[in-house]
């Protein structure tokens, strides 16, 4: 796959590299059991799980792990489409973005990732709403509360 090759060569699909260790917040195990509750989460939310209706949350999670890992400075290997490939038919506007980054600032608040991991991962998600959302941008859709679109 493109994907793949681009990654093997050593660049990166977003063309971001989170400066953290994997190795901080316990390797790849445990960075797969926090996109797990992620998506665990992401699933049942009333707010964007119905967007994942139909969807293999296997599939998903092991491709969010590849990325994730990759970016982190992982070894691995992402075997998945770039972000606005595998998005672009959904659709996506920038509250249901939004109400994801929320969604994986609590899971990772919750399962104690190191403030670092959070700061860095919570970065490179804001960095990928052009690309998520295909260039759609809804201007009248601002966070409420706490800042949820900076880390």
């Amino acid at each position: 796959r493109p994907a793949a090759r681009r990654l093997r060569a050593g660049r990166n699909p977003v063309r971001l590299r989170l400066m953290v260790d994997l190795d901080a917040m316990g390797g790849e195990p445990a960075l797969r059991r926090v996109i797990a509750t992620f998506y665990d989460r992401v699933f049942a939310d009333v707010m964007i799980g119905f967007m994942f209706r139909g969807r293999d949350q296997q599939r998903l999670v092991e491709l969010e792990t590849q990325l994730t890992a990759r970016v982190m400075g992982g070894q691995g290997v992402y075997e998945g489409r770039s972000m606005r490939a595998a998005h672009a038919h959904l659709r996506i506007n920038r509250g249901q973005y939004l109400r994801r980054n929320q969604i994986l600032r609590e899971t990772l608040r919750d399962l104690d990732v190191p403030e670092d991991v959070q700061r860095a991962w919570l970065s490179h998600a804001v960095a990928l709403e052009r690309a998520i959302l295909g260039g759609r941008e809804d201007p009248e859709c601002k966070p409420i509360g706490s800042d949820v679109s900076d880390p």
